[in-house]
C-alpha cells in the first residue's frame, strides 16, 4: 500500500468514530453546515452554488463517512453533482462538473475531520499532498461511465491506469519484469505513426507483430495531449468486439458523450478488427471512415491482421522489430547469458515480432530452447499452466482441457460466452493466460492464446474441424484457429486439413495455404535437407488432383487438361531441394505421378510424351506441395482472364461481348465509334475464313495481327448470326452521339449526359455478368468470392468533368451497394441516369464545388447504409469485397462490360492469394 493509499484509509479510520456525530450535525445544525461550507470554499478556487451545496450536506449519512474517501467519495460525488444539476442550470452546463464534485467531496472530508480533530486533518492533508487520489478518480469514472463530465486531468489519470492494466495483462503470460519489458518495447515507439486529425489508418501485421503495443503507445501520446493541450481530442480505446453490436459511433457517444465527440473530437484506437467476423470488421472500418470524414477533429487508428479488410491507402504495415533490436531484446530478457548467433534465419525472422521475442526471451530464461513459432506458443502455454503452489485441486492436465474448452467457446461465440462453470472459470482465471472481460466472463489476455487452444481442439476432433470449414459463417469464426492447427501438424495432418479446406471451398483453402506459407510461418525443414522423392511424388499428385477437383471448370484454363474429371499423369524430378514438374501428353487411365525423364529440360527439344510446366526450388515449409501449386494458379489467373475465352453461360453477357469482338476482327473494324456491323457481311467474312480451314480441324487459334481468336468462336458467331437473322450487330453499351467531335479523343464522341448513360449501362450489365460468371465457372468458390456479400448488388456512381492539359476530361467514381438500397436511392435522388436493367445509377455532377461536396456527403451516407445492410442481411463471409473505385471510362473498349467484371473477379482472387501481377486488360 502506498503512502497515499495509507492516508486515504486513515481518513476513513479517523472519521469513523466521528461519523454519527458529524452526520447528525450536518442534518440538524445550519451553523455546522456553514462552517463546513466556509472551510471548503477556502480550500478550493472553485465557483459552485453554495446554498444548494449546504442543503446537500444534510443528505450525508453516517455510513457515508465510515468509508475512506476513495471508496465512499465517488458515490458522494455523483450524488452531489446530480443534486446540483437539478437545482442550478449553470452547474449542469459545466463540462467538468463531476471533477468539481469530486474536489468538493474531498474538501468536505477534510473540513469535517478538521472540525473533529485538527491534528488528524493536517496529517491526512499531508498524505494527500504527496500525489493524486488515483483510486478515487478511477472509481468515480467507473461509476459514472467514460462519458462522465470530468476534467481532462482526471480523465487522463483514469486512461493511464487502464493503459497500464492492458499492458500488464498482455505481459502477464510471459512472466517477465514489466519495467524491463517496457524499456525494451521502447523500440516500437519509433514505429508509432503520425496521424493527422481527420484520418483513419489501420496497423496491419501478422499475429504477434506488435500492433496493439504500437497502438498503445499512440494512445498514450493522445492521453498526454489530453491533459497538456486545451481542447485536444479525447483519447478512447475500444476493442472491435466491444463495438461490434452497437457500432462505432454509438459506442463513442456512450463512452465519451456525444457533446465531447462533436466539440473536441476523439483519438480512437479500435483494437483487433481480426477478432470479429469480416463483415463486422468492414462495417467498423466504414463507420470509422464516415466518422473522420464528418468530424475532422476525430482520428481513428485500428489494428488488424492481413486479409481481413481490403487493402487500401489507409494501411500501415507492421513488421515488428529490426533484426538487431529483436536479438538484443531476446538476449536481454534471457538475462544476457544467451546468444542468438546460431539461430536459423527463419527463427530470427520470427522473433522480429514482439510476441515471439517475448516468448523466446521468457522461455530461454526458464531454461527452454525453442525451435520454431509453434514450439514457442506451445512452451509458453505449458509454462503458464505451471503453478508455484500445489494447493489447487485442478491438475495441469485438467486445466489444459478447461482452456481448450474456453478457446472453443470464445471462438464459437465471437468472444461473447466462455462456456465455463464457476469452478472452471476460477481455475482458468488462476493462470496468467486468462482475465475477466467487460462482461465478467473469462477471456484470454491475447487472441493468439484463444486461437491456439481452439486449434488444439481442431487437431484432436475431426468433427469439430469439419464444422469449422463447413460454411462461410463457421469459417469466418474459426479461420485463424484453423491456420494455427495447420501450422502445428505433421505432413499427413497438414495434407488432410488443407485438402479438406480446399474441397470445402477453394477460396478458403487458398487463404489457409497463404497463412501457413513461409512468409507467415517459421517451421520449415532445414534448407540443407533433401526431399524424399517417393513422398514428394505422392504428395504432388494428391495436391494437383485436389486443386483440379476443387476449382471445377476454371481448372481447364489453369492446367493442361480438357476435362477436370479425366485422369492426370504428372512427372516429377527431385534433386535435393529442386523440383521439376512435367505433364504427360498422353491420356492415362488413372491418376499417377512418375519420375520425370532426365532429358526433359527447360530448353530441351520438344518431346512427344512430356511437356515441362515448372521448375525451381521447393517452397519452404511442411505444406510446400500446396504452396507450389497455389503459386502456379496465382501466376496463371491473369492470363486466364486476359485471353478471349468465354466465361459465364452460353449467350451470357461475357459470351455476347466475345461475339462482338470476333465480328470486329473479322471485319477489320477499328473505329472508336463502334458503329453497328452488318450481320450479313460478318457471316460472309466468317464463312470465307472457315472455307480455308480443313473440315477435320476442330481446335485452332487464328491470329488477326496482335489479336487471337479461337476457331470455335468464329463457328459459334456464324451459326448464331444465321440463327438470329438480325440485320446488324452492336456493342452492348450505348454508341457515341456526337457526330463532329471537337477533338480526336474518344470521350469527345459523347455528350456529358450520354456519357453518364454509357457508364450506367456498362456497370448495370457488369453486375449481371459478374453473377453469371460467379454462378458458373467460379461456382465452387461460392461465399469466398467477396463481392457476393451483398448479392444482388448494384452500382451508384458519379460522373464529373475537369480541365487538364488534354482538355476537358471525364472521370467516373462508383461504389457497390445492395440492390435494395439502390432502388431506394433511385426513388429519392433526382437527376440520376438509371440503367435499363435497374442495376446501376449515375449522377452527372456539375463543376460546382458545392454540388461535388454534397455528392460526397451523400456517398458517405450510402456507405453507412451499406454497412448497416451487410450487418443485417449480408452473406457472412470472411472475404467480403465491397468495391468502390475511381476509374477511367473504357468507352473505346470492345468488351467494356467484361473488362469491369474481370476487375471484380480479379479483386476477389487477389484477396484469396490466387492472383498475381497487374489487373486484367482483356486484349487491350
Amino acid at each position: 500500500m502506498t503512502g497515499l493509499e495509507t492516508g486515504l484509509v486513515m481518513g476513513g479510520k479517523f472519521l469513523a468514530p466521528h461519523a454519527a456525530k458529524a452526520a447528525l450535525k450536518l442534518a440538524k445544525k445550519a451553523t455546522y453546515r456553514w462552517r463546513v461550507d466556509r472551510d471548503v470554499g477556502r480550500r478550493l478556487n472553485l465557483q459552485y452554488p453554495r446554498r444548494h451545496f449546504r442543503s446537500w450536506l444534510k443528505t450525508i449519512k453516517a455510513d457515508d463517512l465510515h468509508q475512506p474517501v476513495e471508496l465512499g467519495g465517488p458515490d458522494l460525488a455523483v450524488r452531489l453533482s446530480k443534486w446540483l444539476c437539478e437545482r442550478d442550470p449553470a452547474w449542469e452546463r459545466n463540462q467538468e462538473r463531476l471533477t468539481d464534485a469530486r474536489r468538493l467531496v474531498e474538501a468536505t472530508y477534510l473540513a469535517i475531520l478538521k472540525l473533529a480533530d485538527p491534528g488528524l486533518e493536517r496529517q491526512l492533508r499531508e498524505q494527500w499532498s504527496r500525489g493524486r487520489n488515483e483510486d478515487l478518480i478511477e472509481r468515480l469514472v467507473i461509476i459514472a461511465g467514460g462519458s462522465a463530465p470530468v476534467s481532462p486531468e482526471d480523465l487522463s489519470v483514469w486512461l493511464w491506469r487502464r493503459s497500464a492494466e492492458r499492458r500488464r495483462l498482455r505481459l502477464a503470460a510471459f512472466d517477465v519484469d514489466a519495467d524491463l519489458v517496457d524499456a525494451q518495447l521502447s523500440g516500437l515507439r519509433e514505429l508509432v505513426p503520425d496521424i493527422h486529425p481527420g484520418s483513419f489508418r489501420v496497423l496491419v501485421g501478422s499475429f504477434g507483430a506488435g500492433k496493439s503495443e504500437i497502438a498503445e503507445e499512440w494512445h498514450r501520446t493522445a492521453i498526454s495531449q489530453n491533459s497538456e493541450i486545451s481542447n485536444s481530442a479525447v483519447p478512447v480505446w475500444v476493442s472491435a468486439r466491444d463495438v461490434a453490436t452497437s457500432g462505432l459511433e454509438s459506442s463513442l457517444a456512450q463512452l465519451v458523450g456525444a457533446h465531447r465527440v462533436h466539440s473536441r473530437g476523439t483519438a480512437v484506437v479500435v483494437d483487433g478488427l481480426d477478432e470479429v467476423d469480416s463483415g463486422t470488421a468492414e462495417a467498423i472500418a466504414r463507420d470509422a471512415r464516415i466518422l473522420v470524414a464528418s468530424n475532422p477533429r476525430c482520428t481513428v487508428l485500428a489494428t488488424c491482421r492481413p486479409s481481413v479488410l481490403l487493402e487500401s491507402a489507409d494501411d500501415i504495415a507492421v513488421d515488428g522489430f529490426s533484426e538487431d533490436a529483436a536479438t538484443t531484446f531476446v538476449e536481454a530478457l534471457a538475462g544476457g547469458k544467451y546468444s542468438t548467433l546460431n539461430w536459423s534465419d527463419d527463427l530470427i525472422d520470427t522473433i522480429r515480432r514482439p510476441f515471439f521475442a517475448l516468448a523466446a526471451g521468457s522461455l530461454i530464461a526458464a531454461g527452454h530452447s525453442p525451435a520454431n513459432q509453434v514450439e514457442l506458443i506451445d512452451k509458453l502455454a505449458q509454462n503458464a499452466l505451471m503453478r508455484p503452489s500445489n494447493s489447487s485441486a485442478t491438475s495441469s492436465r485438467d486445466l489444459f482441457s478447461i482452456l481448450i474448452s474456453l478457446g472453443v467457446s470464445l471462438t464459437q461465440s465471437n468472444g461473447h460466452l466462455d462456456g465455463l462453470s464457476f469452478q472452471e472459470r476460477q481455475a482458468a482465471l488462476s493462470t496468467r493466460l486468462v482475465s475477466r472481460n467487460a462482461s465478467n466472463h473469462a477471456s484470454f489476455v491475447l487472441p493468439i492464446f484463444e486461437q491456439w487452444f481452439a486449434a488444439q481442439a481442431l487437431i484432436d476432433e475431426g468433427d469439430l474441424f469439419a464444422e469449422a470449414i463447413s460454411g462461410s459463417e463457421h469459417f469466418d469464426k474459426w479461420r485463424w484457429a484453423v491456420a494455427i492447427a495447420t501450422l502445428g501438424g505433421t505432413s499427413e495432418q497438414v495434407d488432410n486439413m488443407i485438402e479438406a479446406c480446399l474441397r470445402s471451398n477453394p477460396g478458403a483453402g487458398a487463404w489457409i495455404i497463404e497463412q501457413v506459407s513461409p512468409r507467415k510461418s517459421t517451421s520449415p525443414p532445414k534448407a540443407e535437407e533433401s526431399i524424399d522423392r517417393d513422398t514428394a511424388r505422392s504428395r504432388l499428385l494428391r495436391t494437383h488432383r485436389t486443386w483440379i477437383d476443387s476449382l471445377g471448370p476454371i481448372s481447364t484454363t489453369i492446367f493442361p487438361i480438357d476435362d477436370p474429371s479425366n485422369p492426370i499423369r504428372l512427372g516429377a524430378r527431385v534433386t535435393g531441394r529442386f523440383l521439376h514438374i512435367g505433364w504427360s501428353t498422353t491420356a492415362p487411365t488413372a491418376d499417377e505421378c512418375l519420375p520425370l525423364p532426365d532429358h526433359i529440360q527447360l530448353f530441351s527439344p520438344r518431346d512427344e510424351n512430356w511437356q515441362l510446366r515448372s521448375g525451381g526450388a521447393v517452397p519452404e515449409g511442411i505444406q510446400w506441395p500446396w504452396t507450389k501449386v497455389r503459386d502456379h494458379i496465382a501466376s496463371s489467373t491473369l492470363k486466364a482472364l486476359n485471353v478471349p475465352a468465354v466465361f459465364g453461360p452460353e449467350g451470357g453477357v461475357w459470351h455476347r461481348e466475345i461475339r462482338y469482338r470476333t465480328a470486329r476482327l473479322l471485319m477489320s473494324e477499328r473505329s472508336m465509334r463502334h458503329s453497328p456491323l452488318d450481320c450479313q457481311k460478318v457471316i460472309e467474312a466468317g464463312q470465307q475464313l472457315l472455307s480455308q480451314i480443313h473440315p477435320g480441324v476442330q481446335h485452332a487459334t487464328i491470329k488477326f495481327g496482335p489479336h487471337a481468336v479461337e476457331l470455335a468462336d468464329i463457328k459459334d458467331l456464324v451459326t448464331w448470326l444465321q440463327t438470329e437473322g438480325r440485320e446488324s450487330l452492336e456493342r452492348l453499351v450505348p454508341k457515341p452521339d456526337v457526330l463532329q467531335p471537337a477533338s480526336g479523343r474518344v470521350w469527345d464522341l459523347y455528350t456529358p449526359r450520354h456519357m453518364a448513360r454509357f457508364c450506367a449501362e456498362m456497370y448495370g450489365l457488369a453486375c449481371v455478368a459478374y453473377e453469371e460468371v460467379a454462378d458458373t465457372d467460379f461456382a465452387a468458390f461460392a461465399w469466398s468470392l467477396g463481392h457476393r456479400v451483398i448479392r444482388p448488388f448494384g452500382i451508384i456512381g458519379s460522373l464529373k468533368y475537369h480541365e487538364s492539359e488534354m482538355g476537358t476530361i471525364p472521370s467516373f467514381s462508383y461504389e457497390m451497394v445492395p440492390q435494395e438500397l439502390l432502388e431506394e436511392i433511385t426513388n429519392k435522388e433526382e437527376n440520376l441516369v438509371v440503367s435499363s436493367n435497374g442495376r446501376s445509377a449515375v449522377k452527372l455532377l456539375s463543376r460546382s464545388s458545392r454540388d461535388i461536396l454534397n455528392w460526397h456527403e451523400t456517398a458517405a451516407q450510402h456507405a453507412k447504409k451499406t454497412s448497416e445492410w451487410v450487418l443485417k442481411n449480408g452473406t457472412k463471409t470472411p472475404f467480403q469485397n465491397i468495391y468502390s473505385a475511381g476509374t477511367a471510362i473504357e468507352c473505346s473498349h470492345e468488351r467494356p462490360v467484361s473488362y469491369a467484371t474481370a476487375q471484380w473477379i480479379w479483386q476477389d482472387l487477389r484477396l484469396l492469394s490466387l492472383a498475381q501481377g497487374t489487373f486484367p486488360q482483356l486484349d487491350q
